[in-house]
């Protein structure tokens, strides 16, 4: 009979992750100074359809959604229903963050038919965005940088491309290494301590993962009250 082998939680400011890929990418948005909220609320997205996404990106407006790999054609029409049902765009991390430009599902709000550019008629677009401080959009704009020209992939996945728009850009490259190489093993906080006030921790199952050398850096602090979604625009239900 073999043993059961028990998940490591990957903990990180007070949270409980789901996966460790998660937990890195909340490391890399606090090595930009990006605000972040963890499974702020589920939506009912209708036809039994029920989602939590990952992230709320509260400067920008965001959705979140972090992957491991490509999107299967459910993953990306949650993604799309919660863009829709929301009026919130919703982004795809696929994996560890790297140089390259990610998929943001919208809606497309200037639609003209079959002949329309951004969406052949459907109603539904996709664009990438430098997930990045670039040019201080996030605080000054409060979006980031998008369209950068590279070709939107079948899957929905990174698009390297764009990753000459990135490459002297020392504060990404730091991102990207503090994320990389989080501890987070046995019960580790990532290197930084837990954040104190929130009261909304969630117990969380996650999955076990790597660990290498390097800590990330301070945390950057966020308010419960910054940049909710708008209400009354989310003709979806929403779920805590």
């Amino acid at each position: 009979m073999h043993g059961q082998a028990t998940v490591i939680e990957t903990q990180y400011r007070g949270y409980r992750f789901r996966s460790r890929l998660e937990a890195r990418w909340a490391v890399y948005f606090d090595s930009l100074g990006l605000k972040w909220e963890y499974e702020l609320e589920g939506y009912d997205l209708g036809e039994g359809i029920w989602y939590l996404p990952d992230f709320w990106l509260p400067q920008v407006n965001m959705w979140a959604e972090v992957k491991p790999g490509p999107l299967t054609a459910a993953e990306a029409e949650k993604c799309w229903r919660l863009a829709e049902g929301t009026g919130r765009r919703v982004l795809a991390l696929v994996g560890v963050p790297q140089l390259a430009s990610y998929c943001g599902f919208g809606r497309c709000t200037e639609c003209c038919g079959p002949d329309c550019d951004c969406c052949d008629g459907s109603g539904r677009y996709v664009t990438d965005f430098l997930v990045t401080d670039y040019h201080d959009y996030p605080k000054t704009e409060q979006r980031f940088y998008e369209n950068t020209g590279g070709a939107i992939p079948a899957d929905y996945g990174p698009i390297p491309q764009a990753a000459w728009l990135l490459a002297d850009d020392p504060a990404v490259a730091r991102a990207i290494v503090a994320a990389r190489s989080a501890r987070f093993e046995h019960g580790e906080q990532g290197g930084t301590r837990p954040r104190s006030g929130r009261g909304r921790f969630r117990a969380q199952r996650t999955t076990s993962g790597d660990a290498d050398p390097v800590a990330p850096r301070a945390e950057q602090p966020m308010s419960d009250d910054e940049h909710r979604p708008a209400a009354g625009c989310c003709p979806v239900n929403r779920q805590m």
